[in-house]
């Protein structure tokens, strides 16, 4: 956060030297005649100072950036503009009719609005202009009567205001942050009782120190809102996870759940309630993420759920803009561009308008971004949405070659097979807690319910006959499908795998049936299990149709 206040000041400077360069380039002579060029600038630099600050702790009261946009540019205005009009207005009446109420009414206005940093700009400028008409009166009779605008009297007041204002918010935006990272160990834990062992164990891994082959670690990160009726909302509930590198981790769950609202701690669009999020360096060290986004050896690559993405320009050019941002060598730009938009089959879309673009491409021409520059740390929030199948295989290839180069992923997706096929280890999270975590065969091994065994029959029409011997044979087993001659049914998991191979051999070898399948419990069924175990209000037709 302090280098991104260093840096916006420091940008801050190239539009007050260019005004600075446009005021002495036309000769205005209320602000370069004599010192007053020097305080004009001042001007300008002091208000830089006080008004960032002010900005930066306006910025905690706005979720959205839209909204906040709007309300800086109505405040600033507001108290700008009508400051100016409150003081300018009592002079120009009182120099016209002499009434010494206005007068003072002036001075106390005044000296009341010193607090708003546009004011304080907007009068100083004023008062030079004015001070400039003044001194050009009485040089026609011979009489000098310039001030010098350094002086306590003239502008000297407007210079000390802007600077105690800039000190006095940058000390109170440094002292809450201080306050935010100190007591993110002081909550009280939300941690349920009957937390899943999984669950327990990765915590207690964690606070225990064992993550040397961890690259991002999370500790007890925690999100709360508060609605309408000022009462707080936890959207993420004290989550510890460690990932480790070359490991693709999933992160499943509900619309809802709390798995953007990690995404966007991770990425700094928002700050944790409480808990905090680490990056491992290559030195080994653990440094919080934030400090970490201006540390040159770590480099995080991010997909957003929703694409980033500028209609009017092509896909070349985002890429070029991004690869220049990331430090890559103008010669370089081409040769990387080229091997991403090779590796996700982006070539021919490359030259094109984005505008133009199905949600497949811009999805494609998202992650080729956050490719860009071998990243360490991979977030990619539901980064095959919208593609064809033929696409996910070049993104799957794409994401195993990151990990194969060390690459911590984390991954969210609603695609089941999608996270079968790449992940190692994936969470189930359920408003805003992980319910379970683990390989997607251990998930299933432990939450799964039996077995899914499909028969063929040699005969239409005696299925009905079939299932009362086959219930017979395995008690407890249930009927999902008959289609013809194909049954498909649910054993329990209490009967050995074993034992179920046997009799269906057994079966098969009397012609009985013509051929069987034995499947697990899908990681979909598991799925859909503990997500409405955990939340009575979802039934399973809001989450087939991924509704809250």
């Amino acid at each position: 956060m302090a280098a991104g206040r260093r840096n916006l000041k420091a940008l801050y400077l190239v539009p007050a030297s260019l005004c600075v360069c446009v005021i002495a380039s036309f000769q205005l002579t209320a602000f370069t005649f004599r010192e007053n060029l020097a305080a004009s600038a001042l001007l300008l630099i002091l208000f830089g100072y006080a008004t960032i600050p002010w900005m930066y702790l306006l910025s905690g009261f706005f979720t959205s950036s839209d909204v906040a946009f709007v309300s800086y540019i109505s405040i600033n205005f507001v108290s700008g503009v009508s400051t100016l009009l409150l003081t300018f207005l009592p002079r120009l009446i009182a120099g016209i009719s002499k009434m010494e109420s206005l007068t003072q009414i002036h001075d106390i206005l005044k000296w009341a609005f010193l607090v708003f940093p546009q004011f304080c700009l907007g009068h100083g400028l004023m008062e030079l202009a004015f001070r400039q008409v003044k001194y050009d009166v009485n040089e026609s009779f011979g009489i000098d009567s310039y001030i010098n605008p350094f002086q306590l009297d003239s502008l000297g007041c407007l210079f000390i205001s802007m600077a105690i204002e800039g000190s006095i918010f940058l000390m109170l935006r440094l002292v809450l942050n201080g306050l935010s990272f100190d007591t993110h160990g002081q909550n009280t834990s939300l941690l349920p009782n009957d937390e899943d062992i999984d669950v327990e164990l990765e915590r207690k891994r964690l606070l225990e120190g064992m993550t040397a082959n961890d690259k991002l670690l999370l500790y007890n990160l925690r999100k709360s809102y508060k609605n309408v009726k000022n009462k707080r909302f936890f959207a993420v509930k004290d989550i510890c996870l460690g990932i480790q590198r070359g490991e693709c981790f999933g992160l499943l769950g509900l619309n809802g759940a709390g798995k953007s609202t990690i995404f966007k701690m991770l990425t700094g669009e928002i700050h944790p309630s409480a808990g905090q999020a680490m990056i491992r360096t290559c030195k080994g060290d653990e440094v919080r993420i934030f400090s970490a986004m201006s540390n040159e050896d770590i480099t995080i690559g991010y997909c957003p759920q929703k694409d980033a993405l500028n209609n009017f320009l092509t896909g070349w050019e985002h890429l070029y803009f991004y690869c220049k941002l990331r430090g890559i060598p103008k010669k370089r730009i081409h040769k990387v561009s080229g091997a991403l938009c090779s590796r996700l089959n982006l070539t021919d879309h490359i030259d094109k308008l984005v505008g133009t673009y199905s949600k497949g491409t811009k999805r494609k021409l998202s992650i080729a971004i956050a490719l860009i520059g071998r990243p360490q740390i991979l977030l990619l929030d539901e980064p095959s949405s919208g593609m064809d199948p033929c696409s996910k295989r070049y993104l799957w290839k794409a994401i195993r070659e990151e990990m194969d180069g060390g690459c911590a992923v984390v991954l969210t997706s609603h695609s089941m097979e999608e996270c079968e096929a790449l992940c190692t280890r994936l969470a189930i999270m359920v408003n805003g807690m992980l319910k379970c975590i683990g390989s997607p065969q251990h998930i299933k091994n432990r939450f799964g319910e039996g077995y899914l065994v499909t028969l063929w029959t040699n005969k239409e029409g005696v299925c009905e006959y079939f299932s009362k011997t086959f219930q017979q044979l395995f008690p407890g087993a249930s009927l999902k499908k008959m289609h013809q001659s194909v049954l498909e049914y649910h054993v329990s998991q209490d009967i050995c795998i074993e034992k179920i191979v046997q009799i269906l051999d057994a079966m098969k070898t009397k012609n009985d049936i013509k051929s069987y399948s034995v499947t697990q419990t899908t990681l979909e069924q598991v799925f859909i299990q503990l997500a409405t175990q955990h939340d009575e209000n979802i039934s399973e037709d809001e989450i087939f149709n991924g509704l809250p």
